[in-house]
């Protein structure tokens, strides 16, 4: 499988599910090491305005608009 993701956002986020517990307690699906989530979204740290870091700043009267297309296709085999 291959998946790809494009958007308008400059940065991305990557959680995995590390941190959820393990053993006997925990139930599937929601077990470690079953779970990607890919979060598109600004760089970190921008709101404290870094140099060359694209503005988080949403000013009055400004629109927050961004797209984001998460796609998928199984591969050849």
């Amino acid at each position: 499988r291959e998946m790809r993701v494009a958007s308008t956002q400059p940065g991305v986020q990557v959680y995995t599910a590390n941190w959820l517990p393990k053993g006997p307690d925990a139930a599937p699906p929601h077990t470690q090491h079953r779970a990607v989530c890919l979060e598109t979204q600004n760089f970190p740290d921008c709101a404290h305005e870094r140099p060359g870091f694209p503005s988080a700043v949403l000013r009055e009267g400004q629109r927050y608009e961004h797209l984001t297309v998460h796609e998928f296709r199984l591969l050849d085999e």
